[in-house]
């Protein structure tokens, strides 16, 4: 900072986990300014697309005047949501807070994984067969045991959803899933134990409780 002039800091970092590794007191000692960036809509890695836009619309294409005059409490309109500078570098508290939105996640995951391990003690209890399922395994039994007419066609499909959802968490092919796909989730759920109890299926508390 002292040998290019730095008099003006943006913090773009998106996560905490990069921006906590920046001794900020610091950087203030040596900056006139130091603005910290926040989404009013998303936090963590999901903030990284407005921020993006921010970069290439609004920050390389201002003059150094105009980005050099913003405030704490500036707002910025994006496509994606609306993004505020501060001079704190934590968001404020009626913001997306990126550890809760985390914890979510975690709580998510586990739920889903529940989920699926019922659906497996319930396969597994129709068609011993197959000990081990693996992530294709317990797709293509639920499959074959629908042909089969022991699982109904309206339960395959519960059983279906529920590791598609479970997996677009598990994997990060979806960063984020929407509460509609979880609360479809939990419906399936409920189906499939109903429908598991009327056939007398043995169902371990993991299952019962979720």
């Amino acid at each position: 900072m002292r040998r290019h002039g730095i008099t003006h800091v943006l913090d773009l970092t998106a996560q905490n986990s990069y921006r906590l590794l920046i001794a900020w007191e610091r950087v203030r000692a040596e900056a006139k300014k130091v603005l910290h960036c926040f989404g009013t809509q998303t936090a963590g890695s999901d903030f990284l697309i407005p921020l993006g836009f921010l970069c290439r619309e609004i920050l390389s294409k201002g003059t150094e005047e105009k980005i050099t005059s913003i405030t704490p409490g500036t707002y910025f309109d994006t496509p994606y949501e609306q993004l505020l500078f501060l001079s704190s570098p934590r968001p404020p508290a009626n913001a997306p807070q990126e550890l809760e939105a985390q914890q979510s996640a975690l709580n998510m995951a586990d739920e889903l994984g529940r989920m699926r391990r019922c659906i497996i003690r319930i396969v597994s209890a129709l068609d011993s067969s197959v000990e081990q399922l693996g992530e294709s395994g317990i797709t293509s039994k639920v499959r074959r045991l629908a042909r089969s007419k022991l699982i109904p066609s309206v339960i395959e499909t519960h059983m279906l959803t529920i590791i598609r959802t479970r997996n677009d968490v598990e994997y990060g092919r979806s960063l984020q899933i929407s509460e509609s796909r979880v609360q479809a989730a939990r419906a399936a759920h409920s189906e499939i134990k109903k429908w598991a109890q009327s056939r007398k299926v043995p169902l371990p508390n993991e299952c019962l409780e979720i």
